[in-house]
């Protein structure tokens, strides 16, 4: 009954999954704000500190395996594939019984260290709960093309000790959300200090954890005295920004 009120309610913000969401979007003419795609990466660099990134890749997958800002899919570079680090990243995640799908790529570069994972359906699914998928990247340019054509827009990670390579995902990364050396589950409205997490959008005017500013709009209020744009633009006055 509410979602026929349209004349009343400006604004649905559903929390919940894709098919909730969809069901929702189906039914009404008012306004849904709200993404549930949550494909989120997590990329380890070829410099990256093991101990670091486990922690890191721990906390994103294991701690909290529901939510759409946790690990879903993690991206290793090719140099760990190759000295075996990608065994010590995966061994945690194993441990805590996270079934680990492999990528395409990594079944094909690396058949002995993918013989015993499933194949990922594809890299586009959402893995929560007690699975993530592994893939592998040969550079972070090729971890920042991957999330472009595979990411849902939500939360991205690169773990590395490298600043310029760092600053290029960030740059690059088209995220709502891009870290560097810290956990996916940062994205969320209490840890950016908003409050209460009203929703969650991964495009549009507000993008990331929303709080109540998100909410809201703006109404400029202007007070002058026979002031007029034309005294502006032959000088008789300047604008403070100028």
């Amino acid at each position: 009954e509410l979602l026929a009120l349209d004349d009343h309610i400006d604004m649905v913000i559903p929390r919940g999954g894709r098919d909730f969401m969809d069901a929702i979007k189906s039914s009404t003419n008012i306004p849904v704000l709200g993404d549930p795609d949550g494909v989120c990466h997590v990329y380890v660099h070829s410099d990256a500190d093991i101990e670091m990134a486990k922690h890191i890749i721990y906390d994103s997958k294991v701690e909290d395996r529901s939510g759409g800002n946790v690990m879903g899919s993690l991206l290793v570079h090719t140099r760990l594939w190759e000295d075996g680090g990608v065994d010590e990243l995966l061994e945690p995640l194993l441990a805590a019984g996270i079934v680990v799908y492999a990528g395409p790529r990594a079944r094909a570069m690396f058949k002995s260290a993918t013989s015993s994972m499933p194949p990922a359906r594809n890299m586009h699914t959402e893995y929560r709960f007690n699975a993530c998928a592994v893939e592998v990247v040969e550079s972070v340019e090729g971890a920042i093309e991957h999330i472009r054509e595979f990411g849902s827009g939500h939360t991205d990670v690169i773990i590395t000790e490298d600043q310029q390579v760092s600053a290029k995902f960030l740059k690059q990364c088209g995220s709502s959300c891009v870290f560097h050396n810290c956990s996916s589950r940062f994205s969320h409205g209490y840890c950016f200090g908003l409050g209460a997490e009203v929703g969650t959008s991964n495009k549009g005017h507000m993008r990331g954890p929303m709080g109540i500013e998100g909410l809201l709009t703006s109404k400029w209020v202007m007070r002058g005295q026979g002031h007029a744009v034309r005294d502006f633009e032959d000088k008789t006055f300047q604008y403070v920004h100028e």
